[in-house]
């Protein structure tokens, strides 16, 4: 069983990075967790994202990612072929052309690449995710995940349903502190670091995420 004692870890325990590899994350956090911990793990750590105010926030936190303001649907002609792993987690959804997505991604891979993608479940409490009517344009089972990706050419290496209902405690709670408070905070600041919601369980049922592990063929 794979397991980590956050989300952080548990992402990091799946891509099985290693040292010479570069890495592209796709989609930045204001406290960048994931690029903090592998920039010193590989060779390349590159993040792209649309929103220049988080990249800002994000590199007060690291020393040697690289940060490019920039559209994954239109990634710089030097990406190609370029990335040993790709990360990029709850950012599918937000994206109106999915499969062509993927496609994309497929291309900036190495051959055998991986990429280690997460988007909501179709979970029932999801109805309950201001996020669903504001922002994404859709959820996914994990059956739609894993098909999309199967027919943008990538093999399936690992599945898994991850989230406990107090995600969304989580993401209120962010929310409250981004828009009312005015303040940047870590997502998870209601639960702390200890989190044990990561765990092998694929039920559709239980988790508020799919998460996937898939190669480029």
């Amino acid at each position: 069983m794979i397991c980590g004692d956050n989300r952080t870890d548990f992402i990091i325990k799946i891509a099985d990075i290693k040292k010479n590899e570069s890495i592209l994350t796709v989609g930045v956090a204001h406290i960048p967790e994931i690029e903090k911990i592998i920039e010193n793990r590989v060779k390349t750590c590159v993040c792209i994202d649309l929103d220049k105010t988080k990249l800002r926030q994000a590199s007060k936190y690291t020393h040697k990612t690289i940060f490019i303001y920039g559209d994954i649907t239109k990634p710089p002609k030097d990406f190609l072929k370029k990335f040993d792993t790709i990360i990029m987690l709850e950012v599918l959804e937000h994206i109106e052309e999915d499969l062509q997505t993927l496609k994309i991604l497929h291309s900036l891979l190495k051959k055998g690449g991986k990429l280690v993608i997460s988007v909501p479940n179709k979970h029932l409490l999801h109805l309950l995710n201001p996020l669903r009517y504001t922002q994404h344009k859709r959820h996914y089972s994990l059956g739609e995940i894993t098909s999309k990706l199967k027919k943008t050419r990538f093999a399936i290496k690992y599945t898994n349903t991850v989230e406990s209902p107090k995600l969304l405690f989580d993401l209120y709670a962010h929310l409250f502190f981004k828009y009312i408070l005015r303040k940047t905070v870590d997502f998870g600041i209601l639960t702390g670091k200890k989190d044990k919601t990561y765990l092998q369980n694929n039920s559709k049922s239980k988790g508020l995420d799919c998460l996937v592990v898939a190669v480029k063929t």
